[in-house]
């Protein structure tokens, strides 16, 4: 249906697409499409202002809105992280056992959200940074016991074994 505002200026469409607004590669489909024909509108009649709105246009935007803090928040994490265990530990090589392990299960959790939920919602994106500090933590303390014992020791394996027998 269409209602027409008393001067004629304003006219509001509305519809009811066909699937459900969780679905976000649909909910982007559908808006590309109204996408395309604004601008055709527009080219055919110029001065006309054509905008969108509703939960499938809300939903997209807080999508993309989560996805780009969680870009910036993500690459501020890392690099805090990163210079604060190369102040620490003073070393490169320190930085790669700690955090290579951490982003290899954090690329698989993410792998996982998207094949459970196809993408990340508030309540997912919440998880990353407790996964990043949980996990980073963890990696801090079996390095850590791991160089101890050995400077100790001068054995890998025992080092080894004893670092993730009494960490955690």
């Amino acid at each position: 249906p269409f209602f027409e505002g008393k001067k004629g200026k304003l006219v509001f469409g509305f519809m009811k697409p066909i699937k459900d607004s969780t679905d976000i590669g649909f909910s982007q489909d559908l808006l590309d499409e109204l996408n395309e024909l604004r601008v055709k509108m527009q080219s055919k009649f110029p001065g006309v202002q054509v905008t969108f709105t509703g939960i499938y246009k809300r939903k997209l935007d807080q999508i993309n809105a989560m996805q780009s803090d969680l870009s910036y928040s993500s690459i501020f994490t890392i690099l805090g992280v990163a210079f604060t265990i190369m102040a620490f530990f003073t070393g490169f090589r320190a930085l790669i056992i700690t955090v290579l392990p951490l982003f290899v299960g954090a690329v698989w959790a993410l792998g996982v959200n998207y094949l459970i939920v196809g993408h990340m919602n508030l309540i997912s994106s919440f998880f990353i940074p407790i996964l990043l500090g949980l996990g980073i933590d963890y990696s801090i303390q079996i390095y850590s016991r791991f160089r101890d014992g050995f400077i100790e020791t001068k054995d890998y394996e025992k080092s080894l074994a004893e670092s993730i027998l009494t960490s955690g």
